[in-house]
């Protein structure tokens, strides 16, 4: 009697392990990729973290808190830096990313700076770490995706259709650094964006501020690139609703 239950328990442990292990991708391996998933994917957990600091917060302040609420965000936060590091890891670093691939040592410190600040975004609820995991994501979507991501998707897709290879747009704001931004030192109508909630000179778009009409008033807007300093150096960017 007691052989047959530690057997009964042990199948059942089996058997919750395909869905553990399928969110990290199999690893057997069964050749089919899918890479602009995983980014898609990687950007909603960014997205679920950065909300789940704000609630944390608001509900942190609140004067009668709702200690329920704010654990189950804890959790939710927790949860979703995991699942990054895991797309991270046993997706890109095991499988994707090869020694002899180009750019190589880029692609690893990109990914461990993403690993890095999905670490510290589970120890406090300062949105700095946030725009870090949203810089980094922009930056190895930009190292990774081009011609090797056409070949590769070109080469695990059943269908043999090629996909185009797209960079990961972020949600973001435009404006005058001058006029709306008021930034030090800037007394001329330059372009700059704000994102998670920090401001940048920009650079690496063609974009006439004022023509824009970004001096009186912000725009919303899409871009991909890398913060550097108090400069984001933009590989692709959108303007919506520009004049």
């Amino acid at each position: 009697m007691k052989t047959k239950m530690i057997a009964t328990l042990a199948l059942a442990a089996f058997a919750l392990l395909p869905a553990q292990l399928a969110s990290a991708h199999c690893q057997v391996p069964c050749g089919i990729y899918g890479d602009e998933a995983r980014f898609a994917t990687l950007e909603e957990h960014i997205t679920t973290i950065e909300k789940a600091m704000n609630q944390i917060t608001e509900l942190s302040s609140a004067g009668d808190k709702n200690y329920n609420q704010i654990v189950r965000w804890v959790n939710a936060k927790e949860l979703h830096a995991d699942e990054l590091t895991k797309i991270v890891t046993y997706y890109f670093l095991a499988q994707r990313i090869k020694p002899t691939a180009d750019k190589y040592e880029a692609k690893l410190k990109a990914l461990h700076g993403l690993m890095i600040s999905a670490m510290k975004a589970k120890q406090t609820t300062d949105l700095a770490h946030v725009a870090s995991l949203r810089e980094g994501l922009s930056e190895f979507s930009t190292l990774y995706l081009g011609k090797a991501a056409l070949a590769h998707l070109g080469e695990h897709h059943s269908s043999g259709d090629k996909a185009e290879a797209k960079l990961v747009l972020f949600d973001a704001e435009a404006g005058c650094a001058s006029c709306i931004y008021k930034m030090k030192g800037i007394s001329d109508c330059t372009a700059a964006v704000k994102v998670a909630g920090k401001i940048y000179l920009l650079e690496g778009a063609d974009l006439d501020a004022h023509a824009a009409g970004l001096c009186k008033k912000a725009l919303p807007a899409k871009v991909a690139g890398v913060a550097k300093g108090n400069t984001f150096v933009a590989s692709a960017f959108e303007l919506a609703g520009a004049k």
